[in-house]
């Protein structure tokens, strides 16, 4: 299982390439082509993990894409808001409004 989240696909055709594109809008640069909007898809999903894995090794900031589970708690007065996330890797963080 990746430790990383799941990320939206956008799939286009180019009239003048006369190719299907496919990308995935949050990771800059991150696309691929083919014959048919299959062909580009698996493409994609081909170099997805390559681009992260450069991005981590280039000590980009990869927190944004990595999973997580956020929790959400009122105090007994109401008036503050808690914000408790915690990742895959049980990294928690606590955020006072």
């Amino acid at each position: 299982m990746s430790e990383y989240r799941n990320f939206k696909i956008e799939i286009f055709y180019d009239e003048e390439d006369k190719v299907w594109f496919a990308k995935f809008p949050e990771l800059n640069g991150c696309m691929n082509h083919g014959d048919t909007p299959e062909e580009a898809l698996k493409n994609l999903l081909g170099i997805k993990d390559e681009w992260l894995k450069i991005g981590k090794e280039a000590g980009w900031n990869m927190t944004k894409f990595k999973k997580s589970s956020t929790i959400s708690s009122i105090n007994n007065e109401g008036d503050s808001c808690n914000t408790t996330t915690v990742d895959d890797n049980k990294n928690i963080t606590l955020t006072e409004n």
